[in-house]
């Protein structure tokens, strides 16, 4: 079981929350803020539009953070880390294979941040944040620590 592997992608929930925070500390306080230099030639509008899309950008980056581990974790066993496309990764790198279960969790979390990326992928339901690293590192905690 792998802490490491879950501690990474915390660290990018925790980047994200602390986003939010700043975003709604912004908005919240936008009349006394608007003026200050590290707010210039920004408006109130955008900071609401960077809190609109702020969940969906942070699904994207820890889904990428997790797909730097499950390549790190197929290069730990031999492969070549560029070998093989998400999916497979997904299905073959934990030793033993996680039940199918979860590895259909942490598909829907790839078919979800592909819809964000990808104009016309297949429309999926919506996941939070929360959930997205959870299922995330129920799978990671199954990989084997990074090599030293």
């Amino acid at each position: 079981m792998s802490a490491i592997h879950v501690y990474r992608l915390r660290r990018v929930e925790s980047e994200y929350l602390t986003c939010r925070a700043s975003l709604s500390y912004a908005e919240r306080y936008w009349s006394q803020l608007f003026s200050t230099a590290e707010w210039e030639g920004r408006t109130l509008s955008q900071v609401r539009e960077a809190w609109r899309y702020l969940e969906g950008t942070y699904i994207i980056r820890i889904f990428s953070e997790f797909e730097g581990i499950l390549r790190e974790a197929w290069s730990t066993r031999g492969g070549n880390p560029d070998e093989h496309n998400v999916d497979f990764l997904i299905d073959h790198v934990a030793d033993p294979t996680p039940p199918a279960e979860l590895r259909q969790r942490v598909h829907e979390v790839q078919y979800f941040r592909n819809s964000l990326v990808h104009p016309g992928a297949r429309r999926v339901p919506a996941l939070s944040m929360e959930e997205t690293r959870r299922r995330l590192a129920k799978f990671a905690e199954r990989l084997p620590d990074p090599a030293p």
